[in-house]
């Protein structure tokens, strides 16, 4: 992923290339003359911001994912038109699903069973994932620790450790 920027500096009549990454600011929907859907966004990173367009086979496979706000991470091509940069979408991804495949695993310390159904229903409705689990069942009046790896794969991002931590009963939730 390379800033804008530095992609922008890049550009000429010639179409490139690159992996940028941004917050949308701004979705603008039309459609073609054959009645097809298609988004300008218009996204920001820390050296400005810009506008892609979306044709419609991204547009509707990602729409849930195109609100003010997201952050999101696309293959885009390139080149200038008039001196104008001309950005198109080749695929996109949101962040937060790139974190979770990026994510090793988790080690949740709890020190009874109260938690443990909710654990299980935060990890269910998370989704699969690349990520591992491992329950650490940490006395409180005691220095052992019991350690279970559970068995799946999980979704173990940013998100899930937040929720995971929010949980009554669990002590600490660290990656691993």
């Amino acid at each position: 992923v390379i800033p804008y920027a530095e992609f922008f500096e890049r550009l000429d009549e010639g179409e490139r290339p690159a992996r940028l990454a941004g917050t949308i600011v701004a979705k603008r929907e039309q459609r073609s003359q054959r009645g097809n859907p298609f988004a300008f966004l218009t996204l920001s990173d820390q050296s400005g911001e810009y506008e892609v367009t979306l044709f419609s086979e991204l547009l509707s496979a990602h729409r849930e994912l195109l609100e003010p706000g997201n952050l999101v991470v696309m293959n885009v091509t390139g080149k200038l038109d008039r001196e104008r940069p001309r950005l198109t979408a080749q695929s996109l991804q949101g962040v937060d699903k790139l974190a979770d495949a990026a994510m090793g695993g988790l080690r949740v310390f709890v020190a009874d069973a109260k938690p443990l159904a909710s654990l299980h229903d935060r990890l269910k409705s998370a989704g699969q994932g690349k990520g591992y689990v491992h329950l650490v069942l940490k006395g409180r009046d005691h220095c052992k620790e019991v350690e279970i790896r559970i068995p799946g794969a999980y979704a173990t991002g940013p998100r899930v450790r937040g929720a995971l931590t929010a949980i009554s009963g669990v002590l600490e939730v660290q990656e691993c």
